[in-house]
């Protein structure tokens, strides 16, 4: 990282007018606790020392209109933590009233709220004080507005943890590029997008003269998402800007939360970018424990400027009974750590689904760069976890991927279960020898109606219990593949016309871009802008997956306008 000369006097100019009581962004989010919900804000603000005391509750609302639910919740203030992004014997102003670099507080509150099931829940905070010198919001929008959605109808959810603090500060000019790891207890999938910071519900915040979402940072700046959930910033002016982004959690297709987190970049006079410590691979941040199980998860960074040297610090939960240990190699360029813990015997994964363990990588430039990022560590029975008949991928859900695992184990066999039922009950079943690669799960699942062997009669469990979901299970299989050839409708020389039947042929990539190597497909197919009397069905009759006598198909009708199918 290059190191940055900054004017000392103009940033003690730029932070004397910062309170404590004046924030410069947070976020709520909530994660399933295997009862309940637990809730949490994180409010953020630059620290100064001539300032009020973070408050002691956060107060929140929770709302529903589907349900007529509307109800408020004091969240305590449980702890706070301070970031000191300086250097050698410098410091920043959370430590000294004559620091030049700036350091952030974060004030972490917390509480369990038992949610009914709605499909429209809207949990928010507000703060009538935004730091007051924005250089890209009007004075007029001052109320800091911050929320999370969630949808329980169908399943249970947790937002996605980010783990690192925005605490961004650069240089004019100079671009940097912030890593986002979100990790998502769930396995949904993500999509980001840059928002426009809200004073309130459905009221986005006014945007000074000359900036505006497209151009947060002004004429000549840069604020966009690139490859690999990667924040890109520059700014062709010094100042305070507020920038907010959503992450959205997608379930087979269905939204079943969306969250907002807002912050503040502080573009400083100087020169030099920085760079920060980013892991070499992000398919290891997700993996599995069970009651009395040994566990060893190994994690690699990297910094793109080869001549820093990478420091790692493992922050594990403080939970009792638990004991976690590491062991960090620290060098010029990257860093790796272990990290090691056996979970107790005791432990119950219906009361404890999942937990995260925090890694600290920062550099040695001056000032640091430095981001957090999660590993989350789901729970289950691995030894004597019970069977939902058509849950076949143990992924808490019956829906459209469960035939493909049904697919997968064919011909797998193993211990029938005792007086087996396709009813949606847990069901006891010696584990079979056989488990899914993609996340160990043990095959014994896709064994749905119980008689000890996988094959296209387990299809009916998955069909009477679909749409069915439970609170313990294992893990699941991948539910997109980035990067390959598109699925798609393809109605190029097709008329629709009233009263008749349309045969449409539903393709996978094109002669441009082939796919190759295809096990099974599965996907919703929705018709939209008319109202159909029956459901549409699909024919695999004649099909580029191969002869019928070797598919497995399935197909379920969700309403009259949507089928769910598999083959």
């Amino acid at each position: 990282m290059k190191k940055a000369l900054f004017v000392l006097v103009f940033c003690m100019l730029l932070f004397t007018n910062v309170r404590a009581s004046h924030f410069s962004g947070g976020e709520v989010r909530y994660e399933f606790n295997g009862t309940n919900y637990t809730v949490y804000v994180t409010l953020y603000k630059v620290c100064d020392w001539a300032s009020a005391s973070l408050p002691t509750v956060a107060n929140v609302n929770f709302k529903s209109v589907s349900t007529s639910k509307n109800f408020n919740r004091s969240l305590p203030l449980i702890m706070f933590d301070t970031v000191n992004i300086s250097c050698g014997s410098g410091t920043s102003t959370c430590v000294s009233s004559s620091a030049t670099v700036p350091g952030y507080i974060a004030g972490y509150f917390k509480d369990t709220v038992s949610l009914p099931v709605a499909i429209d829940w809207v949990i928010s905070y507000t703060d009538g004080v935004r730091i007051n010198t924005l250089s890209n919001l009007a004075l007029s929008s001052g109320t800091m507005y911050l929320q999370t959605t969630l949808n329980n109808v169908s399943a249970i959810n947790s937002n996605p943890l980010i783990a690192s603090t925005p605490t961004y500060y650069m240089t004019v000019s100079n671009a940097i590029s912030v890593p986002l790891q979100a990790i998502d207890p769930e396995g949904d999938s993500l999509v980001y997008q840059i928002v426009t910071p809200m004073d309130a519900a459905s009221t986005p915040s006014t945007y000074a003269a000359g900036y505006s979402l497209a151009s947060p940072f002004g004429g000549g700046g840069t604020c966009s998402l690139g490859t690999g959930n990667v924040l890109n910033l520059m700014s062709a002016t010094t100042g305070k800007f507020a920038i907010a982004y959503r992450v959205y959690e997608y379930r087979n297709s269905i939204l079943v939360g969306a969250y907002n987190r807002e912050f503040v970049v502080v573009v400083l006079p100087g020169t030099g970018a920085l760079t920060f410590p980013k892991p070499t691979s992000t398919s290891v941040f997700t993996t599995y424990t069970c009651p009395g199980a040994s566990n060893s998860v190994t994690l690699s960074f990297t910094d793109p400027t080869v001549t820093d040297s990478v420091y790692l610090t493992v922050i594990p939960p403080v939970m009792s009974g638990w004991a976690f240990s590491s062991t960090t190699s620290n060098a010029l360029g990257g860093a790796t750590t272990t990290i090691t813990w056996t979970t107790p015997s005791g432990m119950n994964p219906a009361t404890l689904p999942h937990f995260f363990i925090k890694v600290r990588a920062r550099d040695n430039g001056c000032p640091n760069a430095s981001s957090d990022y999660a590993l989350v560590v789901r729970t289950r029975q691995c030894l004597a976890d019970s069977v939902w008949p058509g849950d076949a991928n143990g992924d808490f859900t019956v829906n459209i991927y469960d035939p493909l695992a049904i697919a997968i184990a064919t011909g797998q066999a193993g211990a029938a279960r005792i007086s087996p039922t396709t009813a949606w009950v847990a069901q006891a079943c010696t584990p079979w020898s056989a488990v899914f690669v993609t996340n160990n799960t043990n095959m014994k699942h896709a064994d749905c109606d119980g008689n000890g062997t996988v094959n296209s009669t387990d299809l009916a469990a998955v069909s009477s219990n679909y749409g069915a979901f439970h609170l313990k299970g294992g893990g699941s299989l991948p539910k997109t593949t980035a990067g390959q050839p598109d699925l798609y409708l393809d109605v190029t020389g097709i008329s629709f016309i009233a009263g008749t039947t349309v045969s449409v042929p539903l393709k996978l990539g094109s002669s441009t871009a082939p796919m190759n190597n295809l096990y099974g497909v599965a996907t919703r197919i929705s018709v939209s802008g008319v109202t159909l009397t029956t459901p549409p069905t699909a024919n695999t009759a004649i099909s580029w997956m191969g002869s019928s006598s070797s598919l497995i198909n399935f197909a379920k009708p969700v309403s009259n306008n949507t089928l769910d199918m598999v083959v």
